[in-house]
């Protein structure tokens, strides 16, 4: 049983090689002026934009500011497609569309603007995305004149509807279903963020109480809270690049001590507390990434929802390791030498995740 049991933390983390954090994202801004008519801004990046430009045939289909002129047509065709806006039930169609690429962040801007009146029940179905990545999330914001958010959701492969009422005299920002979705999304990120798993693991994986988990939990929730509040509201951040390649260090770093103490390192919680800022800037990559807070746009029920799905994923996997760690402590091969290994295998994943990370 402890030989199947280990087999299996060890396919798990092979499984980790390649999984860490791809996420595609984009954001739609819908925007409702006073004379009620609808604009809708989509930003992708260039790289899912150009999955758009594939059909054309026996033509340059490269999507570059150069080539634009001999692809914007077939590409507002299609961006027409992207979305089926329904006003009552009964769609509505936009009679023009502007396209603007922009080197300097490898995006694409869609802009559609629909001339009839938008009063009444408005439905949002993303169709675009089924031609995307599976892990795709697009966060759409809808925006009335006086820049209220009448509107914020979710839209991924599985979930690309919603609906919102709009009379034209909304005063307060609307965050029907906001908390819910926010929250899905951090339990979804945390569980997929397999850097950020590992590192709790190399952390938990030196413990011996319920009370230095604690302590090692409390430490890194409060840390990453502090950064993952600065970076989505603003206030402060770093360059997303150089974020994620200090998070697969700190996992090498992580693993190294383990080792070099013996899995018995000195005020662990310290180290913690440094390392879980950096892996916060890493969780808010996640809202800034979807657009979060841009333009203005309320950002604190979606920020205080997500970092709770972020700690109820880390405190249900808390709770499904740490008593399976310790039964297995009762083994003198587990201890002596699985643990040993477990903590190689952390720095090698960590190492491939920075070189990967570094050259990207």
């Amino acid at each position: 049983m402890l030989i199947r049991a280990v087999m299996f933390i060890a396919l798990l983390m092979l499984t980790w090689v390649s999984h860490a954090h791809d996420v595609f994202s984009g954001e739609a801004k819908v925007n409702i002026n006073q004379q009620h008519q609808l604009t809708l801004e989509l930003y992708l990046a260039a790289v899912t934009a150009d999955i758009f430009t594939q059909d054309l045939i026996n033509q340059n289909n490269q999507l570059s500011v150069e080539n634009l002129p001999n692809i914007r047509t077939h590409l507002s065709h299609k961006a027409k497609q992207f979305f089926e806006i329904t006003l009552n039930g009964e769609p509505m169609s936009a009679d023009t569309v502007e396209i603007k690429i922009i080197p300097e962040t490898d995006s694409v801007i869609f802009t559609l603007f629909y001339p009839d009146s938008a009063l009444g029940m408005l439905g949002f179905r993303s169709d675009f995305i089924d031609q995307t990545n599976p892990e795709f999330k697009l966060t759409l914001s809808i925006f009335n004149s006086q820049h209220i958010q009448v509107g914020l959701f979710i839209h991924t492969f599985t979930h690309r509807y919603d609906e919102v009422s709009f009379d034209g005299k909304t005063k307060q920002a609307n965050y029907e279903g906001v908390f819910l979705s926010f929250l899905s999304l951090g339990v979804h990120h945390i569980l997929i963020g397999f850097d950020h798993l590992l590192f709790l693991l190399a952390l938990l994986i030196v413990c011996r109480t319920w009370k230095a988990a604690a302590l090692i939990i409390t430490c890194f929730t409060v840390a990453h809270t502090i950064t993952l509040s600065l970076a989505s509201l603003h206030i402060f951040n770093l360059p997303q690049h150089w974020i994620e390649l200090a998070i697969a260090l700190t996992v090498v770093y992580v693993g190294l001590e383990n080792l070099y103490y013996q899995h018995r390192p000195p005020n662990r919680w310290l180290l913690t507390s440094a390392f879980g800022l950096l892996h916060g800037f890493g969780f808010a990559n996640v809202l800034t990434g979807l657009g979060l807070g841009s333009a203005g746009a309320p950002i604190f029920i979606p920020l205080l929802a997500f970092n709770l799905g972020v700690e109820i994923g880390q405190l249900a996997l808390s709770a499904l390791v740490l008593p399976a760690l310790w039964w297995l402590s009762k083994y003198a091969l587990y201890r002596h030498y699985i643990v040993p290994l477990i903590s190689v295998a952390t720095v090698i994943l960590g190492c491939i995740w920075g070189v990967e990370r570094f050259f990207n």
